[in-house]
């Protein structure tokens, strides 16, 4: 439980309303829980000497862990911050964007590690981070990064409105969405074409650690399966280019909205057959000044394989991470599929030594564990029903009967000793 406050938080407390009162102590302790599960390092772990002679990036941590913001006497992290509009004066020259488009309000360690590792590695280009939410909750770490890396923006997008004023303004972009078995990837797929159409560009996906500068190119995208297939997780383009003209256009005429990659990879893919007037693509291609990049460099681990990021076997992590470093541009982890595995940030495996290297702020910040799902889950389910009251279910049930209404119940299981806040 979370009830150890100092002195002084609470003489803060004994001055407030008792729902106020209620509130502070709540979200302080969803605020440490969520830090601690997220952000904090267990100090000299991180500084073990096995870890150093691996990765020779990680110093100052202690620099690192001081950027914190805490309320002052409090010590409540803050617990909101509200966005901007993405607006015309935000535009930048050569920008990479990345961008969060399911509307969540809260960005994972995960996620910023590949903000991180990206400003990182590019510090005189603008890195725009674009999320689909009013507000961000707990962001003491996001905070930390922004001033740590002044050259990252943050801001709100409002999908509907960017997409209104591009070629796919006649597609009836909200209700077209709506159906979509995949908004959120969707959404993602056409605001990257339109996005660097109207401004040009670089954009990358939001599971991807950066561990080189990326690559000069006017306009370039990923390959996969062998080169035969092209992975907009990575695009750089012009700013209005044809090749993208010609997806949004495509797509604008038959919008896919049952299938994953039907509005992205697959779009694009078909646009540079037609331009290269070929039914095979290969690595290396050139066609209409787009270069199409080896596997290697941005799509080392192909999606059915991606699972051995997470391998601790020295067998398979350290040649992953080897060849990584050698050939690629980004460690492409694919969260489609892991996004339900941890990674244990001391451990040997690829994606935990990329990010000791390649992100030191956000691991400064995480504490064994860095890609944490379910405790999300549990803070948030918690947050909401306090401060609007209703029912929450997990996504892995199917409903039987109409729920009983009760004003406060709580599911039990083995054999009620023990409580499920699947359904609250």
């Amino acid at each position: 439980m979370c009830l150890s406050f100092s002195e002084n938080t609470r003489d803060m407390l004994n001055k407030k309303p008792a729902k106020s009162r209620m509130f502070i102590l709540i979200a302080g302790c969803f605020s440490a829980t969520l830090t601690a599960a997220f952000y904090f390092a267990s100090g000299s772990k991180m500084l073990d000497k096995s870890d150093q002679d691996d990765n020779k990036v990680i110093l100052g941590i202690e620099e690192y862990r001081s950027e914190v913001l805490l309320m002052s006497d409090s010590g409540i992290i803050n617990s909101k911050l509200d966005l901007s509009l993405f607006s015309p004066e935000d535009y930048a020259k050569d920008a990479i964007y990345m961008m969060e488009t399911s509307g969540r309000q809260l960005l994972s360690a995960k996620q910023l590690c590949s903000v991180e590792s990206t400003a990182r590695l590019h510090p005189s280009k603008t890195i725009v981070l674009l999320v689909a939410s009013d507000t961000i909750v707990y962001p003491t770490l996001i905070t930390s990064l922004l001033r740590k890396h002044p050259n990252v923006l943050l801001r709100k997008i409002d999908v509907g409105k960017v997409l209104s004023t591009s070629p796919l303004k006649n597609m009836d972009i909200e209700n077209t969405l709506k159906k979509s078995k995949f908004v959120t990837e969707h959404a993602s797929d056409l605001l990257r074409f339109a996005l660097l159409y109207e401004h040009g560009g670089i954009y990358l996906d939001l599971d991807m650690i950066v561990i080189k500068k990326l690559p000069e190119v006017a306009n370039g995208v990923a390959t996969a399966n062998e080169g035969t297939y092209l992975n907009p997780a990575f695009i750089a383009f012009q700013k209005g280019h044809p090749v993208l003209l010609d997806c949004m256009n495509h797509i604008s005429e038959s919008f896919n909205k049952d299938w994953f990659n039907g509005n992205g990879p697959d779009r694009i893919t078909e646009a540079m057959k037609r331009w290269c007037n070929t039914s095979t693509l290969q690595p290396g291609m050139n066609c209409s000044n787009v270069y199409l990049f080896p596997v290697d460099n941005f799509t080392h681990l192909n999606w059915g394989i991606s699972m051995k990021a997470f391998d601790e076997d020295p067998a398979i992590a350290d040649p992953l991470v080897a060849n990584l470093e050698s050939n690629a541009f980004v460690f492409h982890y694919y969260n489609d599929v892991t996004r339900v595995v941890d990674a244990n940030i001391t451990g040997n495996s690829a994606i935990a030594r990329m990010a000791r290297k390649y992100c030191p702020l956000v691991t400064s910040y995480s504490r064994d564990w860095l890609f944490v799902t379910e405790h999300t889950s549990d803070l948030l389910r918690l947050v909401l029903l306090y401060e609007h009251g209703g029912n929450y279910m997990d996504f892995d049930m199917i409903v039987l009967k109409e729920l009983p209404k009760v004003a406060n119940g709580v599911a039990t299981a083995d054999d009620g000793k023990y409580l499920a806040n699947g359904k609250n």
